[in-house]
C-alpha cells in the first residue's frame, strides 16, 4: 500500500531548483523533487515559464543527481 500526503498552499515545503536560462531562449529546470504523477514536474515547468516568459515547451525538466550535494534536503 502506498500513501501520500500532499500541502496544497501554504507556503510549504519548500521547492528548491536549478534555472539555467540558454541564449537560444530555452530554460533547464532542474529538480529534486520525484514525480509520483502529482504533477510536480508540470507545476514547477509553469512556474517557470509564468515567470520568466518562456513558452513551456522550450523548458526542459532534468532530475537532480543524488551524487551531487547542490539542492538543500537532496542526496
Amino acid at each position: 500500500m502506498a500513501s501520500c500526503f500532499w500541502f496544497a498552499g501554504g507556503g510549504g515545503p519548500p521547492s528548491t531548483v536549478i534555472v539555467k536560462l540558454f541564449s537560444d531562449g530555452s530554460v533547464n529546470l532542474n529538480m529534486g523533487a520525484s514525480d509520483i504523477g502529482t504533477g510536480t514536474k508540470t507545476v514547477m515547468a509553469m512556474v517557470v515559464s509564468e515567470e520568466l516568459g518562456v513558452p513551456i515547451e522550450k523548458i526542459q525538466i532534468e532530475n537532480v543527481s543524488t551524487t551531487l550535494r547542490t539542492l538543500r534536503g537532496y542526496g
